[in-house]
Order: structure tokens, then C-alpha cells, then sequence
């Protein structure tokens, strides 16, 4: 074993590409979720290239004499998202079943939100919070604005071809609990979010429709996201915004912080087509 463990060191060290090394938590490997929390009996080293992940398992030490490393294969029997609050997984190797999207929404529901700002994302973001914010132009026209609410409310900026809503039926009401179920590189994550609060404003210059989504505990992040449309009367013209402020919460989040800044961006840049499309298209079909 021990042969073994220097043979995938030394061919990570062969490798054109340098590898990176990210130490977790001390915790679980239970179930068959990539990534588990919160039991101090393991750790866990990543050593990730190009093409491929192994994951070691190195167990706590007994005594002087006793230790063992444990190969985890890469292929789960059955992808398992929870058992108990604390041991949810939020980094999966392959895409969750309904039924369990399902169970790990019914245990979140009952949650607070992970982080104290709840509905700061209506005027700015709080101090040390970094930012995504993106913003633009569908058309004009009263009729482009109710398309654009209706594609709103049916949550299409979620139909980007790497995202997806879980579920797309949820009503836009404070409250709500969905799933946002993405797939990066391989690997699926799945992030509880509740809408913080709705946006319903309609005044003689402006008429503004939209809500936010907070994380709850089983989140890569902790911070708010605010989705709108807006309609400017005095020059008829729509907008599209996203506006964001978030945290990492997961550990690959704050070892990977530019990497999620990067797919933030990059969902914003997606959604704002997706609705775009969904508006062009007649809002909500």
C-alpha cells in the first residue's frame, strides 16, 4: 500500500501539470457523496490533474505504530446526498435522483439562512463581501417587460445547459425553498438556496419585478442574489440585472475562491441569454 501511495505521488509529481493539494476538514468518508463534513476521525487530500482525481483517505493515528491510507474508488455505488444535517453533501460525482434533490430540500427547509445579512442584497452588499454584478439591456416596450417578468417567475435564468432549478414549478413567494443543481468539469454540486424577499414595485418613471435568493446551510457560499427586470417609461427601454455578494463556505470554495468568482461571472453572462432567449421567445413557454 505504502508502494502504492509513492507510485500516485511521484506520477502527480511527473506530471506538465504542478499538482494541487487541498487539505479538508476532519471528516467522514461515509455515503458516496465526493466531498462529506463532520466527523473528526479522517482527512482528506485532494491531489487533483488534468484528467483525473484520487482522493486519500488518511486515517488518524492510533498509537506510534498504527496508521493507514485508504484508496476510495472514483466510481460510487450509490450517490448518497444525506443522512443528517451535519453530514450533507454538497459536491456529488454524478447527478442526483429526484427523490434525493427532494430529501435534501425537505431536511433544508427547516433552516435558517447561513448568514446574517438576509435581504442586504436590495441596496448594496454588506462590508467584506465580494461582489458579482451584472446588468443588461432585453428591448423595450411594455410587452418585452411582462416577458421578461414571466420568464422570471418561471426561473429561465436557470436554463443555462449547465444549471438547472430544481424545481422550475416553485412559486416566486418569500419563503420558497428550491435546489440550484450545476455541473462543472465532471462533478455536480447541489446549493439549497430560500427567496429572501420579492420585488414588486410600480411607479411613474419605473416599474421593477424580481427576488433574492439566500443560502442555507448546504451551500458552497453564504450571501444573497438578487435577480430583476425593469421597465424605464421614460425612455421605454427593459434591463435584465443580476446583483451578488457571497462567501465561501465549503472548503473547495475557499481554496478555489477565483475559480468561483470566474463561474459566477460566468452564470451571470449565461443567464441574462437565457432570459433574453425566454423573452424573444414569448417569456414563459
Amino acid at each position: 500500500m505504502k508502494a502504492t501511495y509513492r507510485r500516485v505521488r511521484q506520477g502527480i509529481a511527473d506530471s506538465k501539470r504542478a499538482p494541487k493539494t487541498l487539505y479538508l476538514p476532519r471528516e467522514p468518508v461515509t455515503g458516496d457523496g465526493l466531498f462529506p463534513q463532520q466527523l473528526p476521525s479522517l482527512r482528506a487530500k485532494i491531489f487533483s490533474r488534468s484528467r483525473f482525481v484520487v482522493l486519500v483517505t488518511l486515517h488518524r493515528r492510533q498509537s506510534s505504530n498504527s496508521a493507514g491510507v485508504q484508496f476510495r474508488s472514483s466510481t460510487p455505488r450509490e450517490t448518497t446526498l444525506l443522512t443528517q444535517p451535519s453530514e450533507v453533501r454538497v459536491i456529488l460525482l454524478r447527478e442526483p435522483s429526484d427523490a434525493q434533490i427532494e430529501r435534501f430540500l425537505d431536511d433544508q427547509r427547516s433552516l435558517p439562512f447561513s448568514y446574517p445579512e438576509v435581504g442586504a442584497s436590495r441596496d448594496g452588499a454588506p462590508p467584506g463581501y465580494p461582489v458579482n454584478y451584472y446588468r443588461g439591456r432585453l428591448g423595450a416596450g411594455l410587452e418585452t417587460y411582462m416577458r421578461a417578468v414571466e420568464a422570471i417567475r418561471g426561473w429561465k435564468m436557470y436554463e443555462t445547459g449547465w444549471t438547472k432549478l430544481c424545481w422550475p414549478e416553485a412559486p416566486i413567494t418569500e419563503g420558497t425553498v428550491v435546489g440550484i443543481l450545476s455541473r462543472h468539469f465532471g462533478l455536480w454540486s447541489l446549493n439549497a438556496c430560500r427567496i429572501a424577499y420579492v420585488i414588486e414595485e410600480e411607479g411613474p418613471l419605473l416599474q421593477r419585478y424580481g427576488f433574492a435568493l439566500g443560502a442555507l446551510p448546504a451551500h458552497m457560499e453564504r450571501g444573497e442574489e438578487r435577480f430583476t427586470v425593469e421597465w424605464h417609461r421614460a425612455d421605454d427601454s427593459v434591463f435584465y440585472e443580476v446583483f451578488s455578494f457571497a462567501r465561501p463556505a465549503h472548503p473547495l470554495a475557499k481554496a478555489g475562491s477565483p475559480f468561483v468568482r470566474l463561474i459566477q461571472r460566468r452564470f451571470a453572462a449565461a443567464s441574462m441569454r437565457s432570459i433574453a432567449a425566454a423573452v424573444e421567445g414569448g417569456g414563459n413557454r
